[in-house]
């Protein structure tokens, strides 16, 4: 869950390339609401057409003891 007051720099939503190597951050999102269930973000800026990835680290509340958890969603610019 996220919480305003506690920022963890390695939790939050990217927009991510692929590239041959893996992922690559192009874009912090900001968080506007956030719950176990559904993160709500939004984006400012534009990015050229082309498949991106959404990408959610989380640690789902647990903590910095726990490892950080990525999941992606392809989306189209």
């Amino acid at each position: 869950m996220f919480n305003s007051n506690r920022v963890d720099p390695e939790e939050g939503v990217w927009i991510e390339r692929r590239t041959k190597r893996g992922y690559e951050p192009i874009m912090k999102a900001k968080i506007l609401h956030s719950d176990p269930g559904r993160v709500e973000f939004m984006y400012n800026g534009d990015l050229p057409p082309r498949k991106y990835q959404i990408a959610v680290h989380t640690r789902c509340g647990r903590g910095k003891d726990h490892k950080v958890v990525v999941c992606r969603h392809e989306v189209s610019a």
